[in-house]
């Protein structure tokens, strides 16, 4: 997941508050956010179902990891920057180089398919790493 939202885990509204699927997440799975995403979701006691959806279903997964990658906005994980920088810094982007926020979201997606895919070495993420 590339710093979206979980919406299929969305299940339906009970009492104005959002339900979600609670059953564990079987496949691994790596969610990718941008520092602004992560920072304005993320609460350390959010643990049961009414927290972020993205943030209950990495913890309940099996294998499941987010990696934040630091000074980047939503667009900084596009390709956006890279056609339309205009565009790009218009809808949001953070103070890192957009073509190294690029590298390290391919670099990290691609070593963890190696594992979980390939089958080839072993490769869990710190939750909130300095990339």
């Amino acid at each position: 997941m590339l710093d979206g939202t979980f919406l299929g885990m969305y299940t339906g509204v009970e009492n104005g508050i959002y339900t979600i699927d609670t059953e564990p997440y079987e496949k691994p799975l790596l969610n990718l956010m941008a520092t602004d995403h992560y920072d304005s979701n993320y609460d350390p006691d959010e643990t049961d179902a009414h927290s972020y959806v993205n943030f209950y279903v990495v913890n309940h997964a099996k294998i499941g990891r987010t990696a934040v990658i630091e000074g980047t906005k939503h667009m900084n994980l596009t390709d956006l920057p890279m056609f339309s920088p205009f565009l790009a810094d218009m809808l949001g982007t953070g103070e890192r180089d957009s073509c190294e926020a690029i590298e390290i979201t391919n670099g990290l997606v691609r070593d963890w398919f190696d594992c979980y895919l390939k089958e080839d070495g072993s490769y869990i993420p710190p939750v909130k790493p300095a990339y």
